[in-house]
């Protein structure tokens, strides 16, 4: 700036005299004169701390609201391999991880494609008719193949 008088801006953290930080953003530009050297600097130092900490902690909430609501699909979709494969909740859990891992989905999407295909059809199915098939639509989602 001081070669060429151009606008430039940047973020400091700073400490003030009580130890406490502040996020500050300063913003400044020069000023020229006719022979195109640089005269005066001038700019302001803006202290962004209280926006800055509304705003992590609006983040914070929301991933914390979106993250308990993938928790609970998760552990039902958890519920449903361990009622399909007859393995404990540890293993259920690994089991859609790896799945997750394999087909290239994130774990909380593969357990809301789960929940989705569980549910048995009301009526008056025989009850190996509705496991098989619950077996049929929780398979069709753990081993899709991939479409572009």
């Amino acid at each position: 700036m001081r070669a060429d008088g151009r606008p430039f801006g940047c973020y400091h953290r700073v400490t003030d005299t009580s130890s406490e930080e502040h996020a500050v953003v300063l913003v400044a530009d020069g000023r020229t004169d006719d022979d195109g050297s640089v005269v005066t600097l001038r700019g302001f130092v803006i202290d962004v701390t209280e926006s800055l900490v509304f705003r992590v902690r609006d983040f914070a909430e929301s991933d914390v609201t979106r993250a308990r609501g993938s928790r609970q699909d998760i552990d039902l979709a958890r519920g449903i391999l361990m009622a399909r494969y007859g393995v404990d909740a540890d293993v259920a859990l690994r089991l859609l991880s790896r799945w997750s891992q394999d087909t290239n989905r994130k774990v909380r999407d593969l357990a809301r494609e789960l929940l989705a295909a569980a549910p048995t059809p009301a009526g008056g199915e025989r009850q190996d008719l509705s496991r098989r098939d619950l077996s049929r639509r929780v398979g069709s989602v753990l081993y899709a193949r991939e479409t572009d």
